[in-house]
């Protein structure tokens, strides 16, 4: 039996599909299978709906991002201002900006021809888009959200200032890491812990079959060196995209 890719899943489970394209699917990983899938996916979605009503769909990110990105333009500002401040007093206290964060401060509702991450949290009445190194408190829900130019593989984690890692896709050490281009929300949300300084989202793209229990594994392993762990990071994985999202720790 051919496993579903989850994020074919998702697709599908959001009606994205054509009817040819939906007929090849069948034909592909089976009706039976599919109709499954579909259901068990429903009631895990109904589950974590009860627990944390966040999932927001993707086209709704673009749309309320089209009236959030002048005001992330201005955050930004004050922002860069700070982490100036921090670098010259010989501290550094937060990572430093990613390139993908610089796209996403440039245009929040669409990156174009490059792969994007980003980050938006539950607030009262909706979520709002959070710009990079936002500050956010202990028990904060958010949802992660990415656009991919092309399909291929992913992995997607955290780390929290403890050296705390949390693996967010593919659910599990062993998922499939497959990912088909397109603009896409992780099926579960995320609550924040108590862990202080920040929260660094990474995003690790390939063209090739990505393990996900080994990247965790190795992750760890640049934690455990409590050096610089971004630079860490990023030196391990120098050999595929990497991108960042950094919320800030703290009292907002």
């Amino acid at each position: 039996m051919v496993k579903i890719p989850p994020l074919i899943l998702e697709r599908l489970h959001r009606g994205e599909y054509t009817d040819d394209e939906r007929n090849a699917l069948e034909k592909k990983y089976g009706i039976a299978e599919i109709t499954s899938a579909l259901k068990q996916l429903s009631d895990d979605d109904a589950a974590t709906g009860k627990r944390f009503p966040v999932d927001i769909g993707f086209a709704d990110m673009k749309r309320r991002a089209s009236t959030e990105h002048k005001s992330i333009r201005m955050t930004m500002i004050s922002i860069f201002s700070a982490a100036a401040a921090v670098i010259i007093g010989g501290f550094l206290l937060i990572p430093s900006l990613s390139r993908n964060q610089e796209i996403i401060t440039r245009d929040a509702t669409r990156i174009k021809g490059a792969d994007a991450l980003m980050v938006y949290r539950k607030i009262t009445g909706g979520q709002e888009l959070l710009a990079p190194n936002s500050r956010a408190a202990a028990g904060d829900i958010v949802q992660i959200a990415v656009q991919t130019v092309r399909s291929g593989h992913s992995v997607i984690f955290s780390v929290d200032g403890l050296g705390g890692v949390t693996l967010h896709y593919p659910a599990t050490p062993d998922g499939d890491t497959a990912m088909p281009a397109g603009g896409y929300t992780l099926p579960r949300s995320y609550r924040l812990d108590n862990a202080p300084g920040y929260e660094q989202f990474y995003f690790i793209r390939s063209q090739k079959t990505l393990d996900a229990g080994t990247i965790i594994a190795q992750v760890k392993t640049s934690v455990s060196r409590r050096a610089d762990i971004d630079r860490d990071i990023r030196k391990t994985f120098a050999s595929v995209e990497v991108l960042t999202f950094t919320i800030v720790k703290g009292d907002r």
